[in-house]
């Protein structure tokens, strides 16, 4: 029996990942699109189409913030992948210093030059007072809470425990709604009821996440004696690719929004506004899939598991684009229903129906593309995933703008016909490193080989599998002569590890399998088990005063006897052991 790798644990970690991540960040926008909703149904469209000319520059603000959480979360995953807790917690206590210092700085700037924002962004005087009083609440009470929910996310999600961001996110999103209705709806306090009740929603999360994390997590957030900015650079560094697409994105929306009411007026606005509140929405669920594809892939990158990376690529790429698919179906037999929902009234939901069949079209390139530049961010490719996009975006609003201009009839197909030309000068980038590299996968850059120092295999729940297993990891070990006197610790490490896992795990031997991982860098050996079977840790019987030779804690003792640097982790519903041997 061959062992090759087999994506059971890799789809179940994303499964488990993304489904949680995509329900915490379409939550987020399901509360934003409340704020919309309730605001245009008791306030009115003018109020609406407010908070929609606000958004690009929320957005800009909110992209800061994310820049700093998705830059700190990637660098965790990666600690985390090698098996280095304390520069996770480092890089954790530095993000949070970096957004405390960058929120207050933009509260006072935003504050100060909300009006000029409002004048820039808005020519239309029925929709620029809701713009300011929006704007101006948006500093003064949501910047700073905002900026710690996302890294707080980040941190908790990056820990292992997306599931507990969920129910965190759902819980503050039902109040967010309820609030709304109450402050807007009953309160009568207009706009500004809806940001209240969306600061009410960020406190109400903070406060589940941070008792989570204190109570039933090892994070820590300790700051390192030395070597703060090169933290911080990193973490900009690898944020910034992964947010500036979005910013760029944003800062066009600016200029088109003047450029849709000069062109086609109000009730153009208005169809702009929810085609934008739908684009949003992607965006956001995607951002849930970046989230996940950046705690899950930072991790098998940082542990040189490329094998485990392209399995992850193709599983979120056909969840992703399956979704998107079926929910442009939808918007194409019933858009009506959807112009409905948003307020349209009378012969603006025709209107506004035609313009959505038509802005659906771009959904499933837009997902795809979000995918591939989080794997070259992933990979290295820091310009493929930031300079690139970031130019691709800015060809969406160009495509849209002169569409807005020239031809006004024809604007919404500015959205699919850029989208599917960005999503084509992705592909050429790719297949140009492909064709300069044969060794980088085409489409995705993955490299095709895993590296001559890792080994990677799955193991059935099988005692032949067992011994087939050590076999390969024998014959991968002695392939080193400097590990020669580890020889023997090494095998019997992982013989007892797997072992343990095929008898106790309770796994279903005929469908499960469990990973092993070993690679050879800097004159030690690493590795990582993983396992889906019941919880277990077996750290906690290491230090147990009686000793029962058929007892886990006999096995235990014995691994690290023999095993520096052995520690266990329970993430994304999988046990997790990890060691180091060094010569």
């Amino acid at each position: 029996m061959e062992l090759k790798r087999k994506p059971f644990l890799i789809n179940r970690a994303v499964n488990k990942f993304l489904m949680a991540s995509v329900v915490s960040a379409v939550a987020v926008q399901l509360a934003v699109m409340t704020d919309s909703i309730i605001v245009a149904n008791f306030v009115g469209p003018n109020a609406m189409s407010a908070i929609s000319v606000c958004t690009p520059v929320v957005a800009i603000i909110v992209n800061i913030g994310y820049m700093i959480s998705m830059g700190s979360t990637l660098l965790m995953s990666k600690a985390i992948g090698e098996n280095n807790m304390e520069h996770s917690s480092h890089v954790a206590a530095v993000a949070l210093a970096m957004l405390i210092g960058s929120g207050l700085i933009l509260i006072v700037a935003g504050l100060l030059f909300s009006d000029v924002l409002v004048s820039f962004i808005c020519s239309d005087s029925s929709i620029a007072g809701y713009a300011k009083t929006w704007l101006r609440l948006f500093f003064l009470l949501e910047v700073l809470p905002l900026f710690i929910y996302n890294a707080v996310c980040g941190f908790t999600e990056a820990d292992g425990s997306p599931q507990m961001v969920t129910r965190a996110v759902i819980i503050g999103g039902i109040a967010n709604v309820l609030l709304d209705l109450l402050f807007v709806g009953v309160f009568h306090w207009g706009i500004s009821g809806a940001m209240y009740a969306t600061v009410s929603n960020d406190f109400i999360v903070l406060f589940i996440l941070c008792r989570h994390l204190y109570h039933h997590s090892k994070l820590r957030f300790h700051m390192p004696n030395g070597g703060i900015l090169k933290i911080s650079r990193e973490i900009i560094g690898e944020g910034a690719a992964l947010t500036v697409g979005e910013s760029a994105l944003m800062v066009g929306l600016m200029v088109l929004n003047s450029a849709i009411i000069y062109t086609l007026g109000s009730n153009g606005m208005f169809i702009w506004s929810v085609c934008m509140a739908l684009f949003t929405f992607v965006l956001i669920a995607m951002s849930g899939v970046e989230t996940s594809m950046v705690s899950i892939g930072g991790f098998l990158t940082g542990d040189d598991d490329f094998n485990g990376l392209r399995l992850m690529v193709r599983h979120v790429m056909w969840i992703v684009c399956s979704l998107l698919f079926l929910l442009t179906v939808a918007i194409m037999v019933a858009p009506q229903a959807v112009a409905v929902v948003f307020g349209a009234r009378g012969a603006n939901i025709d209107t506004l129906s035609k313009a959505l069949r038509i802005f659906s079209l771009c959904l499933v390139p837009v997902g795809a593309m979000n995918i591939m530049r989080v794997v070259f961010q992933l990979l290295g490719h820091r310009f493929a995933s930031g300079a690139l996009f970031t130019s691709q975006m800015l060809f969406m609003d160009f495509v849209i703008g002169v569409f807005a201009f020239l031809i006004p009839g024809l604007v919404w197909w500015g959205f699919p016909i850029s989208s599917v030309m960005m999503l084509a000068m992705m592909f050429a980038y790719t297949l140009y490193h492909h064709h300069r590299n044969q060794e980088l996968s085409p489409f995705t850059l993955i490299p095709r080989h895993a590296p001559e120092t890792s080994l990677d295999f799955s193991v059935p729940y099988d005692t032949d599998a067992l011994g087939e297993s050590l076999e390969r990891i024998r014959c991968f070990v002695t392939g080193y002569p400097q590990l020669q006197g580890r020889v023997n610790d090494i095998m019997l490490t992982c013989e007892e590890m797997m072992k343990n896992i095929i008898e106790h795990s309770k796994g279903d031997v005929l469908k499960w399998s469990f990973d092993v991982h070993l690679r050879y860098t800097d004159n030690r050996i690493s590795f990582i088990i993983k396992d889906a079977g019941l919880a277990f840790n077996p750290m906690e019987h290491l230090h147990q005063s009686h000793l029962d030779l058929d007892k886990p804690q006999f096995g235990i003792r014995l691994m690290s006897a023999t095993c520096e640097e052995l520690c266990y982790k329970y993430m994304w519903g999988q046990n997790m052991m990890f060691g180091t041997f060094r010569v």
